[in-house]
């Protein structure tokens, strides 16, 4: 969605952006809002309309970039196509193959979680 809000009235969670269960990712990112828009709205010093848009705009890029990232991750392992097929066969080789995937999944996590929600990004 391109707003998340309108005047007092603010979706979170799978209401303002939902995703595919592929990375798990929905229940962490409504978790993520609610802590976001609790704290803005606990230290907003102008009104709640303010911190609804202060948290609006602080949530769309890291919701937008887990969502991009679920569909890809979908796309890989549900091809359409007979030709896609090959991307998703490596992809699965290479989680029973290569012995640094574990690693490698680890480092995402750790990325995921470095990324958000806080600190605020430099927008705010």
């Amino acid at each position: 969605l391109p707003l998340y809000n309108r005047g007092n009235v603010v979706l979170i969670g799978d209401a303002a952006h939902a995703t595919t269960p592929t990375l798990g990712q929905g229940g962490c990112q409504a978790l993520e809002d609610a802590e976001v828009l609790a704290q803005f709205l606990t230290t907003t010093n102008i009104g709640v309309i303010d911190a609804i848009e202060r948290y609006a705009q602080h949530r769309q890029d890291r919701v937008h970039t887990m969502v991009l990232k679920a569909r890809e991750r979908t796309a890989t392992i549900y091809p359409k196509t007979p030709e896609m097929w090959e991307g998703t066969k490596k992809w699965y080789d290479d989680l029973l193959n290569n012995k640094d995937i574990g690693q490698l999944i680890l480092d995402g996590i750790a990325h995921n979680l470095n990324q958000g929600p806080w600190p605020p990004r430099s927008r705010l």
